[in-house]
């Protein structure tokens, strides 16, 4: 038995260079590994730019993996996604764990982060030990 993790990232889709993020992030994710890591490229879709017809301030990265034997955030899961998240633009990233409930939320520091072609240096990191009551714990509670 396993569990899914699942999420998204947003960057903005404003100021005349959303193609060029678009663009960026995307081969980010072309260079994750086919196999052998907690993330890989399948795992990764971005809605494609005129999709947002609807809203035009922000681009959808979305996420999931199906992971034997993971009841929790493993340290070298978290590992993994803060490296990732080094590489791409964006300005909010969300992960949600299915079998114990825990939710971790980073947002860039600076606001205009995410605006650029470049990648997110900088951000805050909240832990939660469950998505459907949103008290903040210490990263040690839910990561094993």
């Amino acid at each position: 038995m396993g569990d899914i993790v699942h999420g998204y990232l947003l960057a903005h889709s404003f100021g005349g260079r959303e193609k060029e993020i678009y663009e960026f992030n995307k081969g980010v994710l072309a260079s994750l590994p086919e196999t052998r890591a907690y993330l890989i490229r399948s795992m990764f879709s971005q809605l494609p730019l005129n999709f947002q017809y609807h809203i035009d301030t922000f681009q959808v990265i979305h996420f999931a993996g199906s992971y034997d034997e993971m009841y929790g955030f493993y340290e070298g899961w978290v590992t993994e996604f803060e490296t990732l998240l080094g590489k791409l633009s964006w300005f909010e990233a969300v992960a949600f764990q299915s079998y114990t409930g825990h939710r971790v939320e980073y947002l860039a520091r600076d606001h205009e982060v995410g605006n650029e072609a470049i990648p997110t240096a900088s951000w805050e990191c909240t832990f939660y030990e469950s998505y459907h009551h949103l008290e903040a714990v210490e990263r040690s509670k839910i990561v094993s």
